[in-house]
Protein backbone atom coordinates (compact mmCIF):
# COMPACT_ATOMS: atom_id res chain seq x y z
CA UNK A 1 0.00 0.00 0.00
CA UNK A 2 1.49 3.34 -1.08
CA UNK A 3 0.59 6.37 1.02
CA UNK A 4 0.91 10.08 0.45
CA UNK A 5 3.89 11.79 2.07
CA UNK A 6 3.09 13.20 5.49
CA UNK A 7 4.16 16.77 6.14
CA UNK A 8 1.92 17.01 9.17
CA UNK A 9 -1.02 18.63 7.38
CA UNK A 10 -1.59 17.82 3.73
CA UNK A 11 0.31 15.78 1.20
CA UNK A 12 -0.13 17.87 -1.94
CA UNK A 13 -2.52 17.18 -4.80
CA UNK A 14 -2.38 13.64 -6.17
CA UNK A 15 -2.48 13.44 -9.98
CA UNK A 16 -1.56 11.07 -12.82
CA UNK A 17 -2.20 7.91 -10.79
CA UNK A 18 -0.91 4.83 -12.58
CA UNK A 19 -3.62 2.68 -14.19
CA UNK A 20 -4.81 -0.41 -12.32
CA UNK A 21 -3.14 -3.56 -13.60
CA UNK A 22 0.08 -1.81 -14.64
CA UNK A 23 3.21 -3.86 -13.99
CA UNK A 24 5.37 -2.06 -11.43
CA UNK A 25 9.12 -2.02 -11.97
CA UNK A 26 12.03 0.09 -10.70
CA UNK A 27 11.39 3.63 -11.89
CA UNK A 28 7.64 3.20 -12.43
CA UNK A 29 5.95 6.48 -11.50
CA UNK A 30 3.00 5.59 -9.28
CA UNK A 31 1.52 9.09 -9.16
CA UNK A 32 2.49 12.74 -8.93
CA UNK A 33 2.28 14.39 -5.54
CA UNK A 34 2.24 18.15 -5.64
CA UNK A 35 3.62 17.81 -9.17
CA UNK A 36 6.60 15.68 -8.10
CA UNK A 37 6.87 12.01 -9.17
CA UNK A 38 6.56 9.22 -6.63
CA UNK A 39 8.35 6.16 -8.00
CA UNK A 40 8.76 2.51 -7.13
CA UNK A 41 12.13 0.87 -6.57
CA UNK A 42 12.27 -2.92 -6.49
CA UNK A 43 14.16 -4.20 -3.47
CA UNK A 44 13.80 -5.30 0.14
CA UNK A 45 11.30 -3.00 1.89
CA UNK A 46 12.29 -4.38 5.28
CA UNK A 47 15.68 -2.68 4.88
CA UNK A 48 14.31 0.66 3.73
CA UNK A 49 10.58 0.96 2.95
CA UNK A 50 10.62 4.46 1.48
CA UNK A 51 12.42 7.78 1.26
CA UNK A 52 11.72 9.26 4.69
CA UNK A 53 13.76 12.47 4.45
CA UNK A 54 14.44 15.26 2.00
CA UNK A 55 17.58 14.74 -0.09
CA UNK A 56 19.92 17.44 -1.36
CA UNK A 57 23.62 18.11 -1.81
CA UNK A 58 23.78 18.94 1.90
CA UNK A 59 22.28 15.60 2.99
CA UNK A 60 24.23 13.00 4.92
CA UNK A 61 25.28 9.90 3.02
CA UNK A 62 22.86 6.99 3.10
CA UNK A 63 21.35 3.92 1.48
CA UNK A 64 18.40 6.01 0.30
CA UNK A 65 20.78 8.05 -1.88
CA UNK A 66 22.23 4.88 -3.39
CA UNK A 67 18.75 3.54 -4.21
CA UNK A 68 17.76 6.84 -5.81
CA UNK A 69 20.95 6.97 -7.88
CA UNK A 70 20.48 3.38 -9.04
CA UNK A 71 16.96 4.20 -10.20
CA UNK A 72 18.14 7.34 -11.99
CA UNK A 73 20.96 5.48 -13.75
CA UNK A 74 18.75 2.57 -14.80
CA UNK A 75 16.11 5.00 -16.02
CA UNK A 76 18.54 6.73 -18.37
CA UNK A 77 18.66 10.02 -16.48
CA UNK A 78 22.48 10.06 -16.33
CA UNK A 79 23.21 9.81 -20.06
CA UNK A 80 26.80 11.04 -19.78
CA UNK A 81 27.74 8.76 -16.89
CA UNK A 82 28.67 11.73 -14.72
CA UNK A 83 26.97 10.30 -11.64
CA UNK A 84 28.66 7.75 -9.41
CA UNK A 85 26.23 5.32 -7.82
CA UNK A 86 27.19 5.49 -4.17
CA UNK A 87 25.62 6.86 -1.00
CA UNK A 88 26.54 10.52 -1.64
CA UNK A 89 24.08 13.05 -3.09
CA UNK A 90 26.19 15.42 -5.19
CA UNK A 91 25.68 17.81 -8.12
CA UNK A 92 25.67 14.93 -10.63
CA UNK A 93 22.91 13.26 -8.63
CA UNK A 94 20.96 16.51 -8.58
CA UNK A 95 21.36 16.92 -12.34
CA UNK A 96 19.96 13.41 -12.88
CA UNK A 97 17.04 14.25 -10.59
CA UNK A 98 16.28 17.34 -12.69
CA UNK A 99 16.14 15.18 -15.83
CA UNK A 100 13.82 12.75 -14.03
CA UNK A 101 11.54 15.57 -12.95
CA UNK A 102 11.50 17.02 -16.46
CA UNK A 103 10.44 13.64 -17.86
CA UNK A 104 7.57 13.65 -15.34
CA UNK A 105 6.39 17.03 -16.61
CA UNK A 106 7.91 19.44 -14.10
CA UNK A 107 9.14 22.80 -15.41
CA UNK A 108 12.75 22.58 -14.23
CA UNK A 109 14.76 24.12 -17.07
CA UNK A 110 17.75 26.05 -15.75
CA UNK A 111 17.47 24.62 -12.24
CA UNK A 112 20.66 25.03 -10.23
CA UNK A 113 21.66 21.54 -8.95
CA UNK A 114 22.66 23.03 -5.63
CA UNK A 115 19.03 24.06 -5.03
CA UNK A 116 17.51 20.66 -5.81
CA UNK A 117 15.63 19.06 -2.92
CA UNK A 118 14.06 15.64 -3.44
CA UNK A 119 11.00 15.55 -1.16
CA UNK A 120 10.51 12.78 1.36
CA UNK A 121 8.19 10.16 -0.07
CA UNK A 122 9.56 10.47 -3.61
CA UNK A 123 10.13 6.74 -3.80
CA UNK A 124 8.91 3.57 -2.14
CA UNK A 125 10.75 0.24 -2.03
CA UNK A 126 8.61 -2.71 -3.12
CA UNK A 127 9.10 -6.43 -3.82
CA UNK A 128 9.41 -7.43 -7.45
CA UNK A 129 6.52 -8.64 -9.56
CA UNK A 130 3.83 -6.28 -8.28
CA UNK A 131 0.94 -4.69 -10.15
CA UNK A 132 -1.01 -1.49 -9.48
CA UNK A 133 -4.39 -1.98 -7.86
CA UNK A 134 -7.44 0.26 -8.02
CA UNK A 135 -6.56 3.76 -6.69
CA UNK A 136 -7.99 4.60 -3.28
CA UNK A 137 -8.28 8.33 -4.04
CA UNK A 138 -9.55 10.20 -7.07
CA UNK A 139 -7.16 11.96 -9.41
CA UNK A 140 -6.88 15.58 -8.28
CA UNK A 141 -7.49 14.78 -4.62
CA UNK A 142 -5.51 16.55 -1.90
CA UNK A 143 -5.48 13.92 0.86
CA UNK A 144 -4.51 14.24 4.47
CA UNK A 145 -0.90 13.42 5.23
CA UNK A 146 -0.08 9.70 5.20
CA UNK A 147 -3.40 8.85 3.50
CA UNK A 148 -3.49 5.62 1.50
CA UNK A 149 -3.35 6.31 -2.25
CA UNK A 150 -2.59 3.13 -4.16
CA UNK A 151 -2.53 -0.60 -3.33
CA UNK A 152 0.09 -2.78 -5.01
CA UNK A 153 -0.76 -6.43 -5.53
CA UNK A 154 0.80 -9.60 -6.82
CA UNK A 155 -0.52 -11.17 -10.00
CA UNK A 156 -3.41 -13.35 -8.86
CA UNK A 157 -3.01 -15.98 -11.58
CA UNK A 158 -6.48 -17.13 -10.72
CA UNK A 159 -9.38 -18.33 -12.83
CA UNK A 160 -12.91 -17.59 -11.69
CA UNK A 161 -15.91 -19.53 -12.95
CA UNK A 162 -19.13 -21.07 -11.70
CA UNK A 163 -20.18 -24.70 -11.35
CA UNK A 164 -23.40 -26.49 -10.41
CA UNK A 165 -23.82 -26.74 -6.68
CA UNK A 166 -22.51 -30.09 -5.45
CA UNK A 167 -20.37 -30.77 -8.54
CA UNK A 168 -17.46 -32.76 -7.07
CA UNK A 169 -15.40 -32.08 -10.20
CA UNK A 170 -14.64 -28.66 -8.69
CA UNK A 171 -14.02 -29.74 -5.10
CA UNK A 172 -11.26 -27.87 -3.28
CA UNK A 173 -7.93 -29.45 -4.20
CA UNK A 174 -9.14 -30.84 -7.54
CA UNK A 175 -6.82 -30.45 -10.53
CA UNK A 176 -8.34 -28.71 -13.57
CA UNK A 177 -6.64 -28.24 -16.94
CA UNK A 178 -6.59 -24.60 -18.04
CA UNK A 179 -6.19 -23.85 -21.75
CA UNK A 180 -4.87 -20.39 -22.64
CA UNK A 181 -5.58 -18.47 -25.87
CA UNK A 182 -2.25 -19.58 -27.41
CA UNK A 183 -3.20 -23.25 -26.91
CA UNK A 184 -0.95 -23.81 -23.89
CA UNK A 185 -2.54 -26.11 -21.32
CA UNK A 186 -1.41 -25.90 -17.68
CA UNK A 187 -2.78 -27.48 -14.54
CA UNK A 188 -4.77 -25.41 -12.10
CA UNK A 189 -5.91 -26.24 -8.58
CA UNK A 190 -9.33 -25.41 -7.13
CA UNK A 191 -8.58 -23.28 -4.07
CA UNK A 192 -12.03 -22.00 -3.15
CA UNK A 193 -15.68 -22.94 -3.62
CA UNK A 194 -18.20 -20.23 -2.78
CA UNK A 195 -20.86 -20.76 -0.12
CA UNK A 196 -23.56 -18.65 -1.79
CA UNK A 197 -25.51 -20.42 -4.54
CA UNK A 198 -27.33 -18.40 -7.20
CA UNK A 199 -29.49 -19.07 -10.23
CA UNK A 200 -27.35 -17.12 -12.67
CA UNK A 201 -29.52 -18.07 -15.66
CA UNK A 202 -32.71 -16.80 -13.95
CA UNK A 203 -34.43 -19.91 -15.32
CA UNK A 204 -37.02 -21.45 -12.98
CA UNK A 205 -35.90 -24.88 -11.83
CA UNK A 206 -32.33 -24.43 -13.05
CA UNK A 207 -29.57 -25.92 -10.91
CA UNK A 208 -28.02 -23.21 -8.69
CA UNK A 209 -24.34 -22.49 -9.24
CA UNK A 210 -21.55 -21.47 -6.89
CA UNK A 211 -18.42 -19.41 -7.64
CA UNK A 212 -15.19 -21.36 -8.13
CA UNK A 213 -11.63 -20.04 -7.83
CA UNK A 214 -8.79 -21.94 -9.51
CA UNK A 215 -5.13 -21.07 -8.90
CA UNK A 216 -2.72 -21.49 -11.82
CA UNK A 217 0.94 -21.63 -10.78
CA UNK A 218 2.40 -21.22 -14.27
CA UNK A 219 1.13 -19.06 -17.12
CA UNK A 220 2.55 -18.78 -20.65
CA UNK A 221 4.65 -15.74 -21.52
CA UNK A 222 2.15 -14.86 -24.26
CA UNK A 223 -0.33 -13.65 -21.63
CA UNK A 224 2.09 -12.55 -18.90
CA UNK A 225 1.50 -8.84 -19.54
CA UNK A 226 -2.30 -9.05 -19.56
CA UNK A 227 -4.49 -8.27 -16.56
CA UNK A 228 -7.30 -10.55 -17.72
CA UNK A 229 -7.56 -13.19 -20.46
CA UNK A 230 -10.29 -15.67 -21.37
CA UNK A 231 -9.39 -19.31 -20.78
CA UNK A 232 -11.03 -22.67 -21.36
CA UNK A 233 -11.35 -25.20 -18.55
CA UNK A 234 -10.85 -28.80 -19.61
CA UNK A 235 -12.69 -31.12 -17.25
CA UNK A 236 -12.85 -34.92 -17.37
CA UNK A 237 -16.50 -35.73 -16.69
CA UNK A 238 -16.30 -39.34 -17.92
CA UNK A 239 -13.38 -41.61 -18.67
CA UNK A 240 -12.92 -44.76 -20.75
CA UNK A 241 -9.71 -46.73 -20.26
CA UNK A 242 -8.11 -49.03 -22.85
CA UNK A 243 -10.77 -48.04 -25.37
CA UNK A 244 -10.79 -48.37 -29.15
CA UNK A 245 -11.12 -44.90 -30.67
CA UNK A 246 -11.62 -43.67 -34.22
CA UNK A 247 -12.06 -40.19 -35.70
CA UNK A 248 -15.67 -39.05 -35.42
CA UNK A 249 -15.76 -38.59 -39.20
CA UNK A 250 -15.11 -42.33 -39.62
CA UNK A 251 -18.40 -43.16 -37.91
CA UNK A 252 -21.13 -44.10 -40.43
CA UNK A 253 -24.86 -44.05 -39.66
CA UNK A 254 -26.56 -47.10 -41.20
CA UNK A 255 -29.91 -46.88 -42.98
CA UNK A 256 -31.22 -49.82 -40.97
CA UNK A 257 -30.10 -48.15 -37.74
CA UNK A 258 -26.95 -48.28 -35.72
CA UNK A 259 -23.42 -47.35 -36.69
CA UNK A 260 -20.45 -48.85 -38.50
CA UNK A 261 -16.92 -48.05 -39.56
CA UNK A 262 -15.41 -48.88 -42.94
CA UNK A 263 -12.35 -51.08 -42.49
CA UNK A 264 -9.58 -51.50 -45.08
CA UNK A 265 -8.90 -55.16 -45.97
CA UNK A 266 -6.23 -54.67 -48.62
CA UNK A 267 -5.03 -52.32 -51.34
CA UNK A 268 -5.85 -53.39 -54.90
CA UNK A 269 -3.34 -53.32 -57.76
CA UNK A 270 -4.85 -50.09 -59.08
CA UNK A 271 -4.33 -48.39 -55.73
CA UNK A 272 -7.93 -48.55 -54.60
CA UNK A 273 -8.92 -50.00 -51.25
CA UNK A 274 -10.87 -53.17 -50.64
CA UNK A 275 -13.06 -52.51 -47.61
CA UNK A 276 -15.99 -53.79 -45.63
CA UNK A 277 -18.22 -52.42 -42.87
CA UNK A 278 -18.20 -53.62 -39.29
CA UNK A 279 -20.88 -52.73 -36.78
CA UNK A 280 -19.84 -50.61 -33.80
CA UNK A 281 -21.46 -48.99 -30.80
CA UNK A 282 -20.28 -45.40 -30.16
CA UNK A 283 -19.36 -44.36 -26.63
CA UNK A 284 -17.65 -41.23 -25.34
CA UNK A 285 -16.77 -38.33 -27.65
CA UNK A 286 -13.75 -36.08 -27.05
CA UNK A 287 -11.38 -33.93 -29.13
CA UNK A 288 -12.68 -35.19 -32.48
CA UNK A 289 -12.52 -38.88 -31.55
CA UNK A 290 -15.16 -41.36 -30.45
CA UNK A 291 -14.91 -44.51 -28.38
CA UNK A 292 -16.27 -47.54 -30.23
CA UNK A 293 -17.04 -51.09 -29.15
CA UNK A 294 -17.91 -54.14 -31.24
CA UNK A 295 -17.19 -57.85 -31.61
CA UNK A 296 -15.14 -57.40 -34.81
CA UNK A 297 -12.87 -54.64 -33.54
CA UNK A 298 -9.18 -55.32 -33.11
CA UNK A 299 -6.15 -53.18 -32.42
CA UNK A 300 -4.41 -51.97 -35.56
CA UNK A 301 -7.40 -51.93 -37.92
CA UNK A 302 -7.26 -49.22 -40.58
CA UNK A 303 -10.50 -47.29 -40.96
CA UNK A 304 -11.58 -45.04 -43.81
CA UNK A 305 -11.94 -41.35 -43.04
CA UNK A 306 -13.74 -39.16 -45.61
CA UNK A 307 -11.48 -36.52 -47.13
Amino acid sequence: LVTAADDGETAGTITSIVAAGTSIRTGSVLFLQGGYPVAAIEGDPTTLPALTRNLSTSSDDGLDVQLLETMLRDGGFDPDGAMTVDDTFDDATAAAVVRWWAAAGLAVDGTDPSTVVVPAGSFVVVPGGLFAGEPLVADGTTPAGDAAVLPLTTAAREVTTTAPMGDDTFAVGATIEVEFPDGTVNDGTVVAVGNVATNSSNTPGATPTVPITIHVADIPTSVDAFVQVPVTLRVVSEEAKDAFVVPVSALLALAEGGYAVEVVDQTAADGTFVTHLISVEPGLFADGFVEVTGDQLAEGLTVVVPS
